[in-house]
């Protein structure tokens, strides 16, 4: 998507033209954008999931520049209560000690489960603080309140300064935070041990292929040298001996290499 709309991926979260587009090429029928830099609440028809199809779209293109697969980085409640404090700014991004700018490693998304409200504990979220801005923690600009209810979904950039902002209502606020991250870096969460395959046996292929079980090549993720969702057949003894998964260029160097020891080669 955003090779097809001829942006960059921070230039594209730079142009509310961009949202309206990117909603308008993917058959969505509202998009409110709720801070010019990198902020959209879109309205959904689906109710919150980890596989929702649009905020799936939206994380593989804007995260396939740096890697074959993404993953699950994420899936958690979050509730906020009345009397909490502002949450500390930060960056998801920082957990892994990456260089900022350099490239994006993170998308997430939070589904409010009730009303987002500047008094009741929004997300905050710092415009123009992603990407190549992510380097200094004090961004010119204020914050914004991400207001928006319950069918709506919140998408930013790991590279983003936010934060839940203080509960100063009678009420709870509750959302579902999902994060989908490279397919190559250790995620938040060891997702194995919270799906183990007795579970993610039951989930769709799409859905257990985000909580891990598939490889990313080169080999990332194996399990006895092969894809882990052999783990969902029936003789995993039988099926068990190494296979590489290699990307294109990979193999041909490998082949190369093999075809020039042998005679004539």
């Amino acid at each position: 998507m955003i090779g097809s709309a001829g942006l960059g991926v921070h230039d594209a979260f730079d142009r509310v033209a961009f949202i309206h587009q990117l909603a308008l090429e993917i058959g969505r029928r509202q998009v409110i954008v709720a801070a010019v830099a990198i902020l959209t609440a879109v309205r959904v028809s689906h109710p919150p999931r980890v596989p929702h199809p649009l905020v799936r779209e939206v994380a593989e293109g804007l995260l396939a520049p740096w890697c074959d697969t993404i993953q699950l980085n994420v899936a958690q409640a979050i509730a906020v209560h009345p009397g909490a404090l502002q949450q500390v700014p930060h960056r998801d991004q920082d957990m892994w000690r990456v260089e900022p700018g350099a490239m994006e490693y993170l998308v997430n998304v939070i589904w409010p489960l009730t009303p987002f409200e500047a008094d009741n504990g929004a997300t905050l979220v710092w415009p123009h603080s992603h990407g190549r801005h992510a380097t200094s923690h004090d961004p010119d600009t204020p914050p914004c309140a991400a207001v928006m209810a319950p069918g709506s979904a919140l998408l930013f950039l790991g590279s983003t300064l936010h934060g839940a902002g203080p509960n100063r209502s009678d009420a709870v606020r509750r959302g579902v935070v999902v994060g989908y991250a490279l397919g190559w870096l250790k995620p938040y969460e060891n997702q194995w041990l919270a799906y183990p395959p007795a579970v993610a046996r039951t989930f769709t292929p799409e859905l257990a292929a985000l909580v891990g079980y598939r490889q990313h090549r080169p080999n990332l993720g194996n399990y006895e040298g092969q894809c882990p969702s052999i783990l969902f057949g029936g003789d995993v003894d039988a099926a068990i001996g190494p296979v590489d998964a290699l990307r294109p260029d990979q193999e041909e160097m490998v082949a190369a290499f093999v075809a020039g020891q042998r005679p004539g080669g």
